[in-house]
């Protein structure tokens, strides 16, 4: 049984937990209770021959910062809105 975290990136860690179907779920519940989804958004990504992969983000902060979406400001939000633009889309059926 063992369990290996690879950084994926600057906000992202990946878990490889292998061994028999029994260790690899009491390592899984373990690596759960360790980092709770609702902080870390920890979650399983696939389960292979190999063993369990699993990811989440490096810290709660990162992964507050990744679920609160700010909105960023356009840049003309500044300026005077054409006359006539009243944002309307147009759908066409093309066949």
């Amino acid at each position: 049984m063992s369990l290996d975290e690879t950084p994926i990136d600057c906000w992202r860690v990946k878990c490889l937990i292998t061994g028999t179907n029994e260790e690899i779920e009491q390592q899984r519940l373990d690596y759960l209770e360790k980092y709770p989804y609702m902080c870390y958004g920890t979650r399983q990504v696939s389960k292979t021959e190999a063993g369990l992969v699993m990811q989440r983000f490096r810290t709660i902060k990162i992964c507050i910062e990744a679920c609160t979406h700010k909105p960023v400001p356009r840049s003309n939000d500044n300026k005077k809105e054409e006359e006539g633009k009243d944002h309307t889309i147009f759908q066409t059926n093309v066949t």
